[in-house]
């Protein structure tokens, strides 16, 4: 029972750690490395040590690695995170156990991997083989949890695979020579074996460290491109639609009235093939005696409905409450597409009312804040003095 436990012990912390350290080698979201040394000392483990224990070990060893990839470090413990974490576990005992199996039949229980043959067989075979359990049961585990897509499927699987592959081929020889106690060898030959083991590995690590690196900065250097371009392109747009907005006060200002027709020639010509504004409007700023003057004016126009309007609480558009002062939209262009804010009441809105006093009072053009719409989009209401 003694011997039970500490084999169950062992191999799960083996197991344990030698996953941490493949989790730098990780490709999003976590869980498939390209080395996985974690499979190598799985292996080891079935082979060097008694066979239930060990599996259960590593079992557990695995189960906690991904849980903590999973629930973000255990912060998000709960049946979403388990149920993956579980499978990736059985996927990683299934593979011990299977590559186990291949080991005895094709190289047999007592070799440590010391004849030709013994190595091409374990690398074509033990290593190439074994390893598919654990690549397809933990991304088929991971797809059907949705934690990637099917788009994705391919490459996490062939990287899951390959970073198992090289983490038996790297990690078992050297673990089966470090530990194995059928054949004594002299710590020189240990040293032989298990110096290449290491230099190889910290060459992966590095030359993958460099890769990321690298990407990294193409990355960022790509952003930054895309920044500066999309800002350039904001600056135009913002330089054009201001003397758009410029030309429609020297516009007022060449005349004593305006007509609606006259404004939407006038708009008609200014706003071709634009693609910033939504809608031009007019407003003026008027009393209550004003509104209905100014109202019934209007209608004496063409436009028998029209009427100061607001949105109410529902949404809905409705004749504007009695207030003091009125901010109504008098013209807008193009007409059809905002025949419904035709009169809108901008003093209405709070947030409309500060960018118009603000604009008004400094002489300056002022935009409001977002405003959200029931369709989800945001605009932009900007006022010329």
């Amino acid at each position: 029972m003694k011997q039970f436990i500490s084999h169950l012990l062992l191999a799960a912390l083996a197991y344990y750690l030698a996953g941490k350290l493949g989790l730098y080698l990780a490709i999003p979201p976590g869980f498939a490395s390209a080395v996985w040394p974690a499979s190598g000392v799985a292996l080891a483990s079935v082979l060097l040590m008694r066979v239930v224990p060990s599996t259960v070990g590593l079992g557990a060893g695995s189960f906690l690695l991904n849980l903590g990839v999973a629930s973000q470090d255990f912060m998000l413990v709960n049946w979403s995170t388990i149920t993956p974490a579980l499978g990736i576990a059985c996927g990683a005992m299934l593979q011990a156990l299977f590559g186990l199996y291949l080991y005895r039949r094709f190289i047999g229980q007592q070799s440590i991997l010391d004849a030709p043959t013994d190595i091409v067989r374990f690398s074509l075979v033990v290593a190439s083989t074994g390893c598919l359990v654990g690549a397809t049961v933990g991304v088929s585990t991971l797809y059907s949890h949705s934690i990637i897509s099917a788009d994705n499927y391919l490459l996490s699987w062939f990287t899951w695979w390959v970073g198992d592959t090289i983490g038996v081929l790297l990690f078992t020889p050297a673990l089966l020579v470090l530990f194995y106690k059928g054949i004594v060898y002299f710590n020189i030959r240990k040293i032989l074996i298990a110096v290449p083991t290491v230099i190889i590995f910290i060459g992966v690590l590095i030359l993958f460290f460099s890769s990321i690196k690298a990407q990294k900065n193409a990355i960022n250097n790509e952003i930054q491109t895309g920044a500066k371009r999309f800002t350039e392109l904001i600056e135009d747009r913002v330089l054009m639609a201001t003397s758009k907005l410029q030309s429609y006060v020297a516009f007022y200002a060449a005349t004593d009235t305006v007509t609606h027709d006259e404004f939407n020639r006038f708009s008609s010509i200014v706003l071709a093939g634009d693609e910033v504004f939504q809608s031009v409007g007019w407003t003026e700023i008027l009393n209550h005696p004003e509104r209905l003057a100014m109202e019934n004016e209007i209608r004496k126009k063409g436009y028998p409905e029209y009427s100061f309007v607001e949105f109410m609480e529902d949404g809905s558009l409705g004749v504007a409450y009695d207030r003091s002062l009125y901010y109504p939209v008098l013209f807008i262009y193009p007409m059809e597409e905002n025949r419904q804010v035709f009169g809108l009441d901008l003093s209405a809105d709070q947030r409309r009312l500060h960018a118009l006093k603000v604009s008004r009072d400094k002489k300056i053009n002022f935009s409001t804040m977002p405003l959200p719409h029931k369709d989800g989009s945001i605009t932009y209401s900007v006022y010329v003095p």
